[in-house]
């Protein structure tokens, strides 16, 4: 959900260099405009189909069929296939060096992470102090707790402290644990996401005993659980250079086979060892048993679309294209704010759960607060990159 799929051109334009430490031979060509604001469009309903699954719990409204989360969880998968995607984009045509590759990440992560994180805290200390009963039964971690401020020498607020500080760190899922950030659940998978991040740097930037030390030291920090997932994201990685390839070869075939049986066995396959030796303590609980199929129908269906639409002549300054980029730069603000937003307004707000227009509501507030909030992240991010990137070399 962190990537944003804007660096664009035709594919008939100039090809840019392959860094010297790319993982395969493909000539790097930016995303034509058809396949860019396909991903777009695809990121964005990912997007709201999470926040349409997590409006449908009953802390927020009432009759909505469940299956909405079961979608919500799927869509989850999506973005990990996306991720995957235009990182192998960005390491094959942005960035050839580790410097530039891991600021340049760390600008898109934290532009939104750390306004998100912001508003999080300010969301739940308004849930708090004017519905602490709300609050505390359903986000708090004792039912005793009736106010923020009691419990700011308590060992509850240092445990929320601790679960905050490990998300800031990106570290809030390591070794079996499955903390957020406050009320901030879905904060999780951008822990996942950064994780890969690293991995496929490492993968793409060094070589040798650096390469092995840093995998190493990767894994010494989150444990083994969000590895499960990273056939899932792979798949994603393979999935560009098929498009970049324009054909579906046997090698890439292979490839993509090879991912689709490992994100299987690594969610499915996970799930029957853990049941069969009843190791409950290797918690696994992010990883429903659709995402492998999600991940997998997701590229069978996207993959041949953006290789379909990739030379249609769509004008860049065309009005659809320009309302397209505008909605689809609210996604990852939409992703990482909504639950906060919806546990504020289920606190103060006395609307009625079962109504569909309040359900309405809540989703529109969400929406207009994520593209109110996508300028300045967009302004933020291009700071961060300004002060941590060199300029680039002619």
């Amino acid at each position: 959900m962190a990537d944003n799929v804007t660096m664009l051109d035709n594919t008939t334009s100039q090809t840019q260099r392959q860094p010297a430490n790319s993982v395969s031979p493909i000539t790097a060509q930016y995303l034509a405009p058809g396949p860019s604001i396909l991903l777009d469009v695809v990121r964005f309903l990912a997007a709201l189909t999470v926040a349409i699954g997590h409006v449908s719990q009953s802390y927020f409204t009432t009759g909505w069929p469940r299956i909405l989360m079961s979608f919500a969880e799927g869509a989850v998968a999506v973005f990990f296939i996306l991720s995957g995607f235009m990182i192998r984009y960005i390491t094959a045509v942005k960035y050839g060096d580790v410097r530039r590759y891991t600021f340049d990440r760390f600008a898109r992560i934290y532009s939104v992470a750390l306004p998100a994180l912001t508003l999080t805290v300010l969301f739940d200390l308004l849930s708090a102090h004017f519905n602490p009963a709300f609050y505390s039964a359903n986000f708090g971690e004792g039912a005793r707790q009736t106010s923020v401020h009691l419990s700011l020498l308590s060992l509850t607020w240092v445990r929320k402290l601790v679960r905050f500080l490990l998300s800031l760190a990106m570290l809030s899922q390591s070794w079996f644990r499955d903390s957020s950030p406050l009320s901030n659940s879905p904060f999780w998978s951008l822990c996942y996401e950064c994780v890969y991040y690293a991995l496929f740097g490492i993968a793409v930037y060094l070589r040798g005993k650096k390469r092995v030390v840093a995998w190493i030291v990767v894994f010494l920090l989150v444990g083994p659980t969000i590895f499960l997932m990273f056939p899932l994201w792979l798949l994603g990685c393979a999935a560009y250079d098929v498009y970049q390839n324009g054909a579906f070869t046997r090698t890439f075939l292979t490839k993509l086979v090879a991912l689709s049986l490992l994100s299987i066995a690594g969610v499915h396959g996970s799930r029957a060892l853990i049941d069969r030796f009843h190791a409950n303590w290797f918690y696994i609980g992010r990883l429903t048993s659709s995402m492998d199929i999600v991940a997998i129908a997701t590229v069978a269906i996207l993959l041949p679309l953006s290789m379909a639409v990739r030379n249609l002549p769509i004008a860049e300054d065309g009005i659809a294209a320009r309302i397209i980029r505008k909605i689809a730069a609210a996604t990852f603000p939409l992703y990482l704010i909504h639950f906060p937003l919806f546990v504020l307004l289920a606190a103060t707000v006395p609307y009625p759960h079962s109504s569909l227009w309040a359900k309405l509501a809540l989703l529109a507030t969400a929406l207009t607060l994520s593209l109110l909030l996508a300028g300045p992240c967009d302004s933020f991010k291009d700071y961060l990159r300004r002060k941590l990137l060199p300029p680039r070399r002619t």
